[in-house]
């Protein structure tokens, strides 16, 4: 029966998301009764101070200080005086009316999303601001100061709290200025109601049947499923998922034998990209050793690479995170490439990139899983080899022969769940003696199941059975963007 009350009580605020509050410190108290009075057993509020505590859920944004809370209803939010007057109490017991100002945390999406359905965030780090939008259009990473304060930073600014007299608001503030700013706390929403809310809207629907994950997560629509194709030794394998704080960038399986990635998967929304940003410089991963990664600076396969012939391809394109700097640099760790044709690199390859980019700014979310292939399940290709210079490691690297992408759209109905989807697949034999010039990726198209023979891999594993049947047999692109 509570379940169901709860149930319907979210139903119904669902209903009220988009109507305009009042602007302004509205007074408002959180419920403070003691356990013990007059019998009520209403759940408690959990300030989260650690990481480790830190799960997506709905939580109140609040400065502590002030009794102040960021009111999650208001539609626009970056307004002066957007908090409720919130009695901050040892006891903090769960009020319904608190709901409505909460802000649901996507852990590892790195959303931020208001009671009135707007995610928040900033895209320019010398500019103070609070931006909105009704797309997963930004990324937010949180961590935590000594004392317990969340540092919630969105492209370079922090979300803090303005107590100055006739500018008080919630906003986000540059890095210049931001320490000048109120520090703000979280405090998750009890659990019962957590739950609830986020079985009305899942982030992501699993198959009962998906086998088992080639990561620590469960759920990413975009991973493959676990295993390995014949001829690949587990031995050499380092499985990856490389954060930028506590979000998640991009999962790979890593092949130390071959110095490159064997795939790489990676969600991809309006948030993660934007133009105009600088290249950082290639590094090392922190997390392997070096004897197993390739020296990719100029010259360290004479002329042939990262200098003409060959490029430093990227298989999590730097462009895909190019609206955080931090998983942008991410993008340049040297288990992120392989050696690729220039020819090839900047042409139809390039060109396909660039076009992805272009769906996923028409909708909410692309799910890409992308890789090289040296040889094809069951093949004998030859693999041919770049020379290192005297300094460089591998003294011989092996240049694939196929490069290939799958990417994948979903539909969800009003509850979250996913009732449709559709994908599509490329593969590349990139050649020396190749003209890119005019040729389009599209004939280079495939299904993702004709891909998947090829590769060995079993895609998007996460997909309901039937829809993935459905979704990997399309071949039609156009169908693809406009789904």
């Amino acid at each position: 029966m509570k379940r169901l009350i709860l149930t319907v009580f979210f139903a119904c605020l669902n209903s009220i998301l988009f109507i305009f509050c009042p602007i302004g410190h509205a007074n408002f108290t959180a419920t403070a009764q003691t356990p013990s009075d007059k019998g009520i057993e209403l759940p408690k509020l959990h300030k989260v101070t650690s990481e480790d505590e830190l799960v997506s859920g709905w939580y109140l944004i609040v400065y502590e200080a002030g009794n102040i809370v960021f009111d999650g209803s208001l539609k626009p939010l970056d307004v002066s005086k957007n908090g409720k007057t919130l009695a901050i109490d040892k006891y903090m017991l769960y009020d319904s009316a608190l709901s409505k100002s909460a802000f649901y945390i996507d852990r590892e999406k790195g959303t931020i999303r208001s009671a009135s359905g707007c995610y928040i965030g900033n895209n320019d780090n010398a500019t103070n601001g609070l931006l909105t939008s009704n797309k997963e259009a930004f990324i937010n990473v949180i961590a935590f100061t000594a004392d317990g304060y969340a540092d919630i930073l969105s492209y370079g600014t922090y979300l803090r709290y303005n107590k100055t007299s006739g500018q008080e608001r919630f906003r986000y503030y540059k890095s210049a200025t931001y320490k000048s700013q109120s520090a703000i706390a979280l405090y998750r929403c009890p659990d019962v109601v957590a739950q609830t809310v986020t079985e009305e809207t899942p982030a992501m629907e699993a198959s009962e049947d998906a086998p088992a994950l080639a990561s620590e997560i469960t759920g990413w629509l975009e991973l493959p499923a676990e295993g390995l194709p014949e001829g690949v030794d587990e031995g050499n394998i380092i499985r990856l998922t490389v954060r930028t704080g506590e979000s998640r960038n991009y999962t790979s399986i890593y092949d130390k034998s071959v110095f490159a990635p064997l795939w790489s998967a990676y969600a991809f929304t309006p948030s993660h990209y934007m133009s105009g940003i600088p290249r950082p410089p290639w590094a090392f991963h922190p997390d392997i050793e070096r004897q197993y990664q390739v020296t990719v600076k100029s010259g360290s396969y004479q002329s042939q690479y990262g200098n003409g012939l060959y490029a430093r391809g990227h298989h999590v394109p730097n462009a895909d995170r190019s609206g955080n700097p931090d998983m942008q640099k991410q993008t340049f760790y040297v288990t992120n490439q392989s050696p690729q044709l220039q020819a090839f690199n900047g042409s139809v390859w390039g060109k396909l990139e660039e076009d992805l980019r272009n769906v996923v700014s028409g909708t909410d979310t692309v799910y890409i899983v992308t890789g090289p292939l040296f040889r094809k399940v069951g093949g004998n290709e030859t693999i041919n080899y770049l020379t290192a210079a005297s300094t460089a490691k591998p003294a011989s690297l092996p240049i694939p022969n196929y490069f290939w992408k799958a990417a994948l759209k979903v539909k969800r109905d009003e509850k979250g769940k996913i009732e449709r989807a559709i994908a599509v697949a490329f593969i590349f034999e990139p050649k020396e003696e190749a003209n890119y010039k005019g040729d389009s990726y599209l004939n280079y198209i495939i299904t993702v199941d004709q891909l998947e023979v090829f590769i060995g891999y079993d895609l998007f594993a996460n997909l309901p059975a039937k829809l993935q049947a459905v979704a990997e047999a399309n071949v039609n692109w156009k169908a693809f963007v406009a789904f």
